[in-house]
């Protein structure tokens, strides 16, 4: 990597795993753009704190470096990108790609549907189904290669319903320390509201036409975006001066 260019840290949804970012990573690694892929798989999920063992994960898999980081979290890992943040001497830049935001307070219940919330309050569930174990939710986004679909299945998981409960974490100011950016798959009914929240909030935003794991279906597509999104954000992620 190029002296001053910052180091891009692709972070997965607790509810899948890396293999999601790893198209993304090689097509970086074409365009000269240093990454760093942190797998949460083997991130314990029982008892307390699973946010601060996370933030610990990250940090241990970035390890010592003088660059500058960007932290590019999708979809349910993009709350607690703060407190992640809040491990590093030097975070350039937070991009949200097809991610729930940050709010004070918040955790993956708020957030759920209320049948939902009120299944796991009344204790009617030991683990919050997951619908990325199922091959037919990874075809319905357009993902079907066998192949693709057999590893991305292999690393979702069903989480316990107590962590769905547990608070993100991270400093309330962690937006005044660095910039943020969102990066939206369209259409998207669901995050509709989270990319109007966004511009709201005064972030760079850009969109791609695409399915919720675009970067699956379209790796190069999507390390361009982010690579554009973060020059628009006044963030080099380039080896090179182009």
């Amino acid at each position: 990597m190029r002296d001053g260019a910052a180091l891009a840290v692709l972070l997965h949804s607790p509810l899948v795993g890396p293999a999601t970012w790893r198209g993304v990573a090689s097509a970086f690694e074409g365009m000269g753009v240093g990454c760093v892929v942190p797998s949460l798989l083997w991130v314990p999920t029982g008892g307390a704190r699973y946010w601060d063992r996370v933030a610990g994960a990250v940090k241990a898999a970035v390890g010592a470096t003088g660059h500058p980081l960007v932290l590019i979290g999708h979809s349910g890992i993009g709350p607690a990108l703060p407190r992640i943040g809040a491990e590093f001497r030097r975070v350039a830049a937070y991009v949200f790609v097809d991610a729930s935001l940050p709010t004070v307070g918040g955790s993956w219940l708020a957030s759920m549907p209320v049948s939902m919330q009120e299944r796991v309050r009344d204790g009617e569930l030991t683990h919050v189904p997951n619908m990325w174990q199922h091959e037919a939710t990874w075809r319905q986004v357009g993902i079907v290669d066998g192949a693709t679909v057999a590893a991305l299945r292999t690393e979702a998981r069903s989480l316990p319903v107590e962590l769905f409960g547990e608070s993100f974490g991270g400093p309330e100011d962690w937006s005044e320390r660095a910039p943020a950016g969102y990066l939206a798959f369209e259409p998207n009914a669901f995050y509709s509201p989270v990319v109007a929240e966004a511009q709201e909030r005064g972030w760079t935003v850009r969109t791609l036409p695409g399915s919720h794991f675009h970067m699956v279906v379209d790796a190069p597509a999507v390390a361009e975006a982010l690579i554009e999104l973060l020059a628009e954000m006044g963030v080099d992620v380039r080896a090179r001066a182009e």
